[in-house]
């Protein structure tokens, strides 16, 4: 299943539905009898837009029941126009919806990346810099710019502020 929208036959009175927190991506979600499907969602152009068109087009029917989002594709723009795409996985589950007959539920995935990182001296004695990028409920996320993962800058400083490695890290 593609993204269905909102249909008019009999089989969708038993069907509830849902929309996005997000504009632009798509979505793996996973049934409770483990079925998976992917649900995706274009922004609204010129002649199709419109508040009710919108609204409308925005809705996904799905059989009532509980559902998992493994896996999202969010695509963003930033202010210079620049599109990236933000994807995250996590087998175990991002989130979790309910769909309800009748009914329309919001699936709410969190944008946010969370960066950590470490410095450690080996047994060699030589530093490595290690580096955690997750996105929503320990997703592991990868950050994309013209369908290319872009690599990181980084700068380790001393407690003096002199920087003691600095270099482009490639992740994922």
């Amino acid at each position: 299943m593609v993204g269905e929208g909102l249909g008019k036959g009999p089989d969708d009175l038993k069907k509830g539905f849902v929309t996005p927190s997000f504009k632009e991506g798509s979505i793996f979600v996973e049934n409770a009898e483990g079925k998976i499907m992917r649900l995706a969602w274009e922004a609204m152009d010129g002649e199709n837009a419109g508040p009710l068109k919108e609204k409308r087009a925005r809705l996904r029917s799905l059989l009532p029941g509980e559902y998992t989002v493994t896996g999202y594709r969010l695509l963003r723009k930033d202010d210079r126009g620049t599109e990236w795409t933000l994807s995250g996985l996590n087998a175990g589950g991002v989130s979790t919806f309910k769909v309800e007959t009748g009914k329309k539920s919001v699936i709410r995935i969190d944008p946010t990346v969370h960066f950590g990182s470490k410095g450690v001296l080996n047994r060699k004695r030589e530093f490595m810099v290690q580096a955690s990028i997750q996105g929503q409920h320990h997703a592991g996320v990868t950050i994309y710019k013209a369908s290319k993962r872009i690599a990181m800058n980084y700068k380790v400083t001393g407690a003096n502020g002199v920087v003691l490695e600095s270099g482009k890290m490639n992740y994922g």
